[in-house]
This record gives structure tokens, sequence and C-alpha cells, in this order.
């Protein structure tokens, strides 16, 4: 399961043409949430409790104020650059390169860094279709490459 919280267009997931079929709750809060193999997905203005147990949190690396709320959760940042675990290596009008720049555990094992190339999805943001990539090797992890 995947949870998107605040403003972040994750519908891609739910399509199965690039990534498999994956089951998407979206909100703009959550009171609670104690749910071992969820994905959390976090946007702009998202509001979450102080503490989070979820399998692992998705944020954008320009959002410091979330990291303390996701302690004790495995967190897969999104950004411009190898800093940080999901990045955009190049983007044409047309197709963006996603890249995982390091090794992470997924619910279906380890991850190994690659890279996948995509249509560009008109009406979603960079870090959109950085959180879509995320969310999906997070939920099964080199799968999405057997699409």
């Amino acid at each position: 399961m995947v949870v998107a919280v605040g403003k972040v267009n994750v519908s891609v997931l739910l399509d199965g043409a690039v990534f498999p079929k994956c089951e998407v709750m979206c909100t703009d809060s959550l009171t609670e949430i104690a749910a071992q193999n969820s994905i959390v997905v976090l946007g702009k203005g998202a509001r979450i409790p102080e503490k989070l147990t979820v399998f692992a949190a998705v944020v954008n690396a320009d959002d410091e104020l979330l990291y303390e709320k996701l302690r004790g959760n495995a967190v897969v940042t999104c950004g411009i650059g190898s800093r940080n675990t999901i990045s955009v290596t190049s983007k044409t009008a047309e197709r963006i390169t996603l890249s995982l720049n390091r090794a992470i555990h997924t619910l279906s094992g380890l991850c190994e860094p690659l890279e996948l190339p995509m249509p560009v999805y008109k009406g979603y943001s960079d870090y959109d279709h950085m959180a879509v990539f995320a969310a999906a090797l997070l939920s099964g992890g080199e799968r999405i490459l057997q699409k």
C-alpha cells in the first residue's frame, strides 16, 4: 500500500503502464499510521503525526522539516543531485531518466542502483516522477524493470 500525503501526484502508479499496479490512498493529512508494509509519499503541505510507523517514507530532499517526524523509519530522499537516493539524470520534453543512486531495502529484498528512462507525464512535477519511481521500487524492487 502506498499512502500519498499532501500535494504529490502518484496516480500513474494505478495504471500499470510503466510500473506494476499498486494500491494507493491519497490524503492531505494523517492522524496516525502504523502499517509496517506501507510506503508513505510526502508532498508539499503534508500534515503527518509526530510519529509514523511505516516501511519507508519518500520525501522531497528540500523539505527538511519532515525529517524529525520520520525518525525511526527508512527515508528515501528525492531531489536533484546524486546525494539523494532518487534523482533525475536527464530530461527532455518527452523522456525523463530516473536514477536510484544507492542500494535500498524493499518489501521484496535489496534493490541495487539502477536507471529507468520513462515518458514524461504531463501535469507531473519532477518530484512526482521521482516519488512514483521510489514508491514502485520500495513496493516491488527491481520488478519494475521486468514490466
